[in-house]
């Protein structure tokens, strides 16, 4: 359940995203947006979440989450300009649009 960010280049931990600053389920995909700014990741029911993590801050905060109890995330892709993340729940493949607001658009 915890997502562990290594640097590949020095073989050490960089930071440990897990308990209550991380996800309750498996998670299912991780990604970093395009500047390396910031690790997003979603997980499985039954605590279904999208997470943000803002890597430039010392504390690496979390800056974005979304919530959905009971919902099993496969997938996402997020629109960082737009401000905007696009996730596939499983198992009807339902498609969901998140604003960082933590609204469903």
């Amino acid at each position: 359940n915890d997502v562990i960010l290594i640097d590949p280049i020095k073989g050490v931990l960089v930071r440990m995203f897990s308990g209550s600053g991380g996800h309750l389920s498996f998670v299912n995909q991780v990604g970093f947006s395009a500047d390396d700014k910031m690790l997003l990741s979603c997980s499985a029911a039954p605590s279904g979440a999208i997470y943000g993590w803002d890597l430039e801050s010392e504390a690496k905060d979390r800056i974005f989450e979304h919530v959905s109890k009971g919902t099993d995330y496969a997938a996402f892709e997020h629109d960082f300009r737009r401000n905007l993340c696009c996730a596939i729940a499983r198992p009807q493949g339902s498609l969901r649009m998140i604003g960082h607001l933590n609204n469903t658009v």
